[in-house]
């Protein structure tokens, strides 16, 4: 795995949690730092992806669990952030909406994989069907040949 791969993931948590640092006493609501948030979750599981990678590949173990302690330690902070601008409650529901929408991503990618499949058994089943014709096609010509040469 390259390294800018390795990186992508923490450099995606790391300057979310900078901006959110940052802009979070600005902000009058939570829409300000939406998207950075949204890029913290989007980076932690860049990390996820990457670490069965690893685990797969026989890559750094040890720059992954590094990466993701300060991904933690970033979430951490602007979980702080935001609890202490908005309440523990706005927390709660980014991170209960995070999950419905990971939930929903994965009922969507396994549909996706649902209707490939049934596409594929239809075309199966449309060579079955194309090739049956034309093996009836053809002995039909046949008879009627043999029948033309008798006659």
């Amino acid at each position: 795995m390259p390294v800018a791969e390795i990186l992508a993931g923490i450099a995606l948590v790391s300057k979310s949690a900078e901006i959110i640092s940052k802009g979070i006493s600005a902000c009058k609501d939570i829409g300000g730092v939406a998207s950075e948030i949204d890029n913290l979750f989007l980076g932690q599981k860049q990390l996820a992806q990457q670490a069965k990678q690893v685990k797969a590949t026989g890559g750094s173990a040890t720059q992954i669990v590094i990466d993701q302690r300060l991904a933690a330690e970033a979430i951490a902070d602007c979980k702080a952030l935001i609890i202490g601008r908005f309440g523990w409650d706005c927390w709660q529901d980014i991170i209960k909406l995070q999950r419905e929408m990971d939930l929903a991503d994965k009922h969507k990618a396994a549909a996706a994989v649902r209707a490939k499949a049934e596409t594929v058994e239809t075309m199966q089943d449309v060579a079955v069907v194309g090739g049956s014709v034309f093996i009836g096609i053809l002995i039909l010509a046949v008879v009627g040949a043999v029948l033309l040469a008798m006659g």
